[in-house]
């Protein structure tokens, strides 16, 4: 069965109330309970903003290609502007999507979107090729005219909205309540009950948060309101019960009031509870609230009240009862049904009534324990898998019921028949021929299109540097234009030439762009975009228009990251690429669908950093090896090697600071003094801020004996190295992957390497693997020690082929990764927020002042003071967060707020000749228990001005310095 939802409720203002809530849970509820149910939903693309959030929300409920997106061509509410020309073609237009998508059933979420907003719901009377149902919420406004009503305008939008209601072929009702308003209404549509259930994401807060943190302390007397407040929520009579109950002496008694509401009326309650005498401080407003704090209101709170003059179901109500917080409520409408208990129920329009209710509650805890007992089974009684099965009951029985009256077509027959038929519906509509055609055009989804994989391989094509990346690019590229070809998938690889947009490359990494004759590449829904070549981290701006619109049509965009070493180790890097990389994973977390990164242990980082922000929205999290090809080479024992000849320690990398060079040389230097007869060769072209370790091992006594350097080495030369010497040593303080183990694993080559995650993970491989403590040259040192007593000996090698992955097979596990959804993670908000902006990457900015534990921290020195250049001093500290509290440099907009890293500089007797030192930024954030490798940069001239010590110490901007600050001599 294909099932289609109109989901622009989503869109709307509707996503932040019960409406919004109620579709998202259902959706969720049949895609988790009928998995082979095909579900489908449309978005009204005119609401771009609005609809990349809703995707968001059905990502992992709806497939991906099932999510289309439709263009509307009104531009102002119907409640405001009336049925204009515009919407009159939107809704054909809609229609029209329809009958291309050719689903066996339609379901309208919510038929009165539109009013104030440029939604457009589906209009059941313009002969679909399939039944349509609507979700029956209620008959308020209907009920209640003069309140709801008022202007012409809002009853012509309302009555025609209402009215379509009777052309549907069933009305899908919440409650037993509904049910029996339908079917006084429009007594010819079949209506059917489906209920509804506890949210899931409060279920689940509760079932997480609250096993490992302590619940709120209930008050008995906090009354929580939760809802808007408009007219039907009787909100104002609550006011005055609460003045009889403050004459009758119950004047400890506070209401609490939370929910999506405007301040005028808001203001209103205010005014009335002075004016009645009733003290300030027991009233109190908080606003729309996230899931986690309703959660709390709930637990904290003595009774929950619900006045409301009429409901649908009452959600609120049943959401207190799963928190065990006593319900006290309308004896009218739904909400009775969930309320059960008489001792609750109270007339709504009599605020002496509703006084005594509350009076008898809260004065008798035998009562309080009544009117729980009798609730404590709602949330048993109403689940969203109940739900779900009476939902698909229902649309079992509407199309059993009309399956006679549609003739199926093929999706191309489908198209056809429904552009003929569209054509005329349209001939009257006071529009202009182009008007008529563009908005049929953009309405039509993309079918029978191959999906396709783009591969960008943009800073490759236009400026390759040969760096790591860029090889990584080339190779996977190269053998996925060798696969052969798919009739699943189409493989592109894709380039972005400026403003022109995007191009398909043919395959061709090597040709320039001007010289070669390029299709250009225009969204379709079904794509996915793999952004592979991430080197072009400057100019991700150039590839924003195209990706938003590749997300409005509904495809997948998949980021790829190599590492976050430029996050959480800045001192490692070339100054400018922090702050660039920072602002390109910033922008990554806003457009990607999902990440694959080059390694597991890349991808646990990513998925805990996300979660100590508290990201919003979902993420999909995978990872896959990089390849390792060898090209016939295999391990070689020399026969010439003498037993008694020293033993010689390898190691393969750029010189560079995260690198671990000057460990290594510190612990050779250890070795020996100690006397013990090693070599080191170092294998490493220079790389960035590494002069100084250059300088040192030319420098030192060893050279040229026991110290050996290649600053180049062919495959050749390196593939001799790796037979001829006894183990690797990688002393990484932080990499991306480690293809050197790989290397060291072919070879059959015992590896000592930094007992980092990447290397654990990756030196799995390696015939014998030995870790020590990340950046320790004592623990390097003994480590070494430990493998000449009992591990080393070269005969003793074997050989490892197949212990790593080919280029070919690791272009074919990324392919794999991202086009079958084989992720290794799926990060999923504890707390979703259904109007986050888009832009909200969670908590990555400073909103207050750090104090007390909140700035638990400490600092090491891990290299420095040395000399980069001839005017400096380069001093590298690890900052570790021993705090509960996220940091940031990122402050408010004054620049106050922010924590960085400086300095003061003080001469040998203590006095301070310069108190703020130049500011050393967190590249994003510091999340608790990590540590981040740091640096200050301090003038050599301090010297002779008398400085004798370099105090660093974390400081947040406009507060104060954090205290404690770690000394190094200058």
């Amino acid at each position: 069965m294909r099932v289609w939802f109109d989901g622009q409720c989503l869109q709307t203002s509707s996503r932040e109330r019960g409406i919004g809530r109620y579709a998202l849970e259902l959706i969720r509820s049949v895609s988790l309970h009928f998995p082979d149910v095909e579900l489908c939903i449309s978005f009204n693309a005119i609401m771009t903003d609005d609809l990349l959030r809703a995707q968001d929300l059905v990502s992992g409920l709806i497939r991906a290609e099932n999510i289309y997106s439709w263009h509307s061509a009104a531009t102002t509410g119907e409640a405001i502007s009336g049925q204009t020309p515009q919407r009159q073609l939107s809704e054909i237009a809609l229609a029209h999507h329809v009958r291309c998508i050719a689903p066996d059933i339609a379901v309208v979420l919510s038929t009165f979107e539109g009013g104030v907003d440029m939604a457009v719901p589906l209009n059941p009377g313009l002969s679909l090729n399939c039944p349509v149902v609507g979700i029956f919420y209620d008959a308020i406004p209907f009920r209640f005219p003069d309140e709801y009503l008022s202007s012409k305008i809002t009853r012509e939008h309302y009555e025609r909205r209402f009215g379509n209601q009777a052309h549907y072929d069933g009305l899908l009702c919440i409650s037993e309540f509904t049910k029996s308003e339908a079917e006084d209404i429009f007594k010819t549509v079949p209506a059917f009950c489906i209920d509804a259930g506890m949210p899931t994401q409060l279920q689940n807060i509760f079932n997480h948060a609250y096993k490992t943190e302590e619940a709120p302390k209930r008050n008995p007397n906090d009354i929580l309101y939760v809802g808007a407040l408009d007219w039907r929520k009787n909100v104002d009579k609550v006011v005055d019960a609460f003045s009889i109950l403050n004459e009758r002496g119950f004047n400890r008694l506070r209401l609490v009031i939370a929910g999506s509401y405007h301040q005028d009326a808001a203001q209103e309650i205010k005014a009335k509870w002075k004016r009645l005498g009733l003290q300030e401080r027991n009233l109190s407003f908080l606003g729309q609230v996230g899931d986690r704090e309703l959660c709390d209101l709930y637990l904290g709170s003595g009774f929950s009240i619900q006045p409301s003059l009429m409901e649908g179901f009452g959600l609120t109500a049943l959401e207190a009862t799963y928190f065990h917080c006593p319900v006290l409520g309308s004896n009218i409408g739904a909400l009775k049904d969930i309320i059960g208990s008489p001792l609750a129920l109270f007339d709504p329009m009599d605020a002496n009534d509703m006084a005594s209710v509350i009076q008898n509650a809260i004065s008798h805890d035998d009562v309080r324990e009544r009117i729980l007992n009798t609730q404590i089974n709602s949330p048993s009684n109403y689940t969203w898998k109940r739900t779900s099965k009476l939902f698909m009951e229902a649309v079992h029985s509407v199309i059993l019921n009309k399956n006679e009256s549609y003739k199926k077509h093929s999706p191309l027959e489908a198209i056809e028949d429904s552009r003929v038929f569209s054509a005329r519906l349209i001939e009257n509509i006071d529009s202009s021929i182009d008007e008529k055609i563009m908005s049929l055009t953009l309405a039509e989804p993309k079918i029978g299109l191959r999906p396709r994989l783009i591969v960008d391989a943009t800073s490759t094509i236009l400026m390759d540097h040969k760096t790591g990346i860029q090889r990584v690019v080339r190779q996977i590229c190269r053998h996925l234009a060798e696969f052969p070809p798919s009739k699943d998938v189409s493989r592109v690889i894709g380039f972005c030439n400026d403003e022109l947009g995007w191009f398909d490359a043919n395959g061709n990494l090597d040709e320039r762009p001007a010289k070669r004759r390029s299709r250009k590449l225009d969204p379709r829904s079904n794509d996915t975009m793999l952004l592979l070549d991430s080197t072009a981290w400057g100019f991700f701006g150039l590839y924003l228009p195209f990706l938003d619109e590749m997300r409005i049509q509904g495809a997948q965009v998949i980021s790829c990251l190599y590492d976050i070493v430029p996050i959480t180790m800045p001192a490692t890097c070339d100054p400018g690429m922090p702050p660039v990389f920072a602002n390109w994973f910033k922008a990554a977390l806003v457009y990607s669908t999902g990440f694959v990164c080059i390694s597991r242990a890349v991808a646990d980082e990513l998925h805990a950093m996300l979660g100590a922000i508290a990201f919003p929205r979902r993420m999909k999290i995978g990872y896959w090896q990089l390849g390792a090809d060898f090209s016939g080479q295999t391990m070689q024992t020399s026969p010439s090697r003498k037993a008694k000849e020293r033993p010689v320690f390898l190691m393969v990398g750029t010189l560079e600071p995260r690198k671990g060079h000057r460990v290594v040389l510190d612990a050779f230097e250890q070795l020996w003094a100690e006397n013990v007869d090693v070599a080191l060769v170092i294998v490493g072209k220079i790389g960035w801020g590494s002069k100084h370790v250059a300088e040192r091992i030319q420098a030192h006594p060893e050279y040229g004996k026991r110290l050996t350097w290649h600053s180049t080495a062919g495959d050749a030369e390196l593939v001799q190295l790796y037979n001829e010497c006894d183990a690797l040593i990688a002393a990484s303080f932080a990499e991306g992957f480690g293809l050197p183990l790989v290397e060291a694993a072919h070879f059959g080559m015992p590896v000592l390497a930094s007992d980092i995650p990447v290397f654990r993970e990756v030196a799995g491989s390696a015939s014998t693997a030995h870790f020590f403590e990340s950046g320790s040259p004592t623990a390097l040192s003994s480590t070494v020690k430990e493998f000449l007593k009992h591990h080393r000996g070269v005969a003793a090698r074997k050989a490892e082929h197949a212990t790593w992955p080919t280029w070919a097979e690791s272009a074919a596990q990324l392919e794999t990764v991202v086009l079958s959804e084989k992720w290794y993670k799926i990060y999923e908000p504890l707390s979703p927020k259904p109007n986050v902006a888009r832009t909200d990457i969670g908590h990555v900015r400073m909103t207050s002042p750090l104090e007390g534990t909140e700035r638990l921290h400490s600092l090491r020195l891990v290299d420095g003071p040395f000399s980069e250049d001839a005017e400096n001093l380069k001093i590298v500290v690890a900052v570790q967060n021993l705090s509960n509290s996220i940091w940031s440099s990122e402050g408010a907009y004054d620049g106050s707020l922010g924590v960085t890293l400086s300095y003061h500089i003080v001469d040998r007797d203590g006095t301070i000749l310069l108190f703020d030192g130049p500011r050393c930024p967190i590249p994003l954030v510091l999340i608790p228990g990590d540590t981040h490798y740091m640096a200050v940069n301090v003038p050599r001239s301090w010297k002779a001005r008398g400085a004798g010590f370099i105090d660093i110490e974390l400081v947040q901007e406009g507060v104060s310095w954090f205290g404690t600050p770690l000394r190094v001599a200058m």
